[in-house]
C-alpha cells in the first residue's frame, strides 16, 4: 500500500518539479542574472533529470514487487483453500474409514459365531 502511494505521489510531483524550476529561474532572476544562473538552471536541470530517472527505475522496480506480492498473495489464498478443501476430504475418508472398520469387526464377529454354531449342531447330532 505505502509502495503504491510513494509513487502515485512522486509520479504526479516529478514533471512539475522541473517546469518549477524552470519557473522559478525565469521569474525571479533579472535578465543580467539569468546569463550568471544559467549554469546553475542548467546544473539544477541536470540533476532534477538524473533523479527523475532513478525514480523512474526505482518505481518500476516497485511495481514488479507489488505486481509479484499480489500473485504470491493470490497464490497464498488459493493454496489454503486448497488445504481446507483436502482437511474436508480426509476427515470424510476417516469416518468412512472408521464405519468400514466397525462393519467389518461385526462381520467377522458373526462369521465366528455362526462358525461356532455350525460345529456345535455338527458335532451334538446323532
Amino acid at each position: 500500500m505505502w509502495p503504491s502511494i510513494a509513487q502515485n505521489v512522486v509520479e504526479l510531483l516529478v514533471p512539475h518539479l522541473g517546469t518549477a524550476v524552470t519557473r522559478v529561474f525565469s521569474k525571479q532572476l533579472a535578465p543580467a542574472t539569468i546569463d550568471s544562473a544559467d549554469p546553475l538552471a542548467q546544473s539544477l536541470r541536470t540533476d532534477v533529470s538524473r533523479i527523475s530517472a532513478s525514480h523512474d527505475s526505482l518505481f518500476r522496480q516497485l511495481s514488479d514487487q507489488s505486481d509479484k506480492l499480489s500473485t504470491i498473495s493470490s497464490d497464498t489464498h488459493s493454496i489454503k483453500l486448497q488445504t481446507a478443501a483436502i482437511e474436508d476430504r480426509l476427515i470424510a475418508l476417516e469416518r468412512r474409514a472408521s464405519t468400514q472398520q466397525t462393519l467389518a469387526a461385526a462381520i467377522l464377529f458373526l462369521l465366528a459365531a455362526c462358525t461356532v454354531l455350525l460345529l456345535i449342531l455338527l458335532l451334538h447330532r446323532p
